[in-house]
């Protein structure tokens, strides 16, 4: 196995089950239980450079392969072009050396997205937990001081 199959293994599972999980309608509890899970991804590690959660290291790890493939992605469609003007180069490893790295390009584009998307959709549903539990205190508890400021906007101070 190579490595970048390691790659695809390590990096694309957690994100697609996380953001299936958040994505699909359940009960409140279970999101519940499901962002908690998520969030001690999200707790740094004393051990890992920096104190990054795990997550962090796995976002990072997921960008610099997406950078590498970039590279590499784009030093084989020169290789290809210069091989094409050669009437001795070998034209079908060449393309195939390209389909593959093309593949792992956008192997490591959508590990990336994934984790992006994972980050911003936790985000979303952390807000939405927190107004979903704001509105079950009831309207008398957190909608006083906001309407005494409101009021007092329009009105200016009278000069003595």
């Amino acid at each position: 196995m190579g490595a970048m199959a390691y790659f695809l293994w390590l990096q694309l599972p957690v994100p697609l089950f996380f953001t299936a999980m958040l994505s699909i309608p359940m009960p409140s509890i279970l999101q519940r239980l499901v962002l908690a899970a998520l969030d001690r991804l999200y707790v740094p590690v004393s051990a890992l450079p920096g104190r990054m959660s795990i997550i962090g290291v796995s976002t990072w790890a997921a960008l610099l392969v997406f950078i590498i493939e970039s590279v590499i992605t784009s030093r084989i469609a020169v290789k290809e072009h210069e091989c094409r003007l050669a009437p001795h180069c070998d034209h079908q490893l060449i393309r195939a050396n390209r389909w593959r790295e093309e593949r792992n390009f956008w192997i490591s584009c959508v590990a990336l997205v994934g984790w992006v998307l994972l980050y911003k959709l936790k985000t979303v549903m952390a807000q939405l937990q927190a107004l979903q539990t704001l509105q079950r205190e009831g309207p008398g508890q957190g909608q006083g001081q906001g309407q005494g400021q409101r009021q007092g906007q329009g009105q200016r101070p009278h000069a003595d």
